[in-house]
């Protein structure tokens, strides 16, 4: 069915499943401008793993985000330390969400080395139609490297951007869940 103008899109028309992506991550799809308008549709209950069967991708899942520019970063020893002394907490939070988690990774703790900078700036990346296109630049609280295992943040008014280095902890730890879901319990 891949190959095959089966599923809706936003327009009505039917469109190959490849060609499609689920909108898993409120706001990601609005950072590509208007080139996935038609292309990105939301969850159908019931119809969804056939959807996703034929070829229908999570856009959280196909998005890659780049580190393009980071401001004078150094070593944060002590939240590193937090984070590492926190692991059992947070697991416990991935846990508690696991029926709809599917399998959280909290390997990707293991060796985190935190950064702090004055600025982080990110670009989004997907392959649609056999080619990958960009998102804008945009300056960002924090960003999770998991190929480095290395989380960036800048802070503000002294203190670091809790909610935003929540958030990005939840989406590399679980990024089949909605990061909102996870990051007020990481938070806390």
């Amino acid at each position: 069915l891949e190959s095959e103008k089966v599923i809706l899109n936003k327009r009505g028309l039917f469109v190959e499943p490849a060609m499609l992506f689920f909108d898993d991550r409120p706001g990601l799809a609005a950072k590509f401008g208007t080139l996935l308008d038609h292309n990105v549709i939301l969850r159908q209950t019931g119809v969804s793993p056939a959807m996703a069967a034929a070829g229908v991708r999570s856009l959280a899942a196909a998005v890659r985000t780049a580190l393009v520019d980071c401001d004078q970063p150094s070593d944060d020893l002590a939240l590193a330390d937090l984070i590492h002394a926190r692991t059992d907490l947070i697991k416990r939070v991935l846990e508690s969400q696991a029926q709809a988690a599917g399998r959280p990774d909290i390997s990707r703790l293991e060796g985190l080395a935190c950064k702090r900078a004055n600025r982080i700036v990110v670009q989004h990346f997907v392959k649609f139609i056999g080619s990958e296109v960009s998102s804008k630049p945009e300056t960002v609280d924090s960003f999770f490297d998991p190929q480095e295992k290395r989380l960036f943040y800048s802070q503000s008014n002294g203190e670091p951007p809790w909610p935003a280095i929540a958030r990005a902890l939840a989406q590399v730890l679980c990024p089949e869940l909605e990061p909102g879901r996870l990051s007020p319990g990481i938070k806390e």
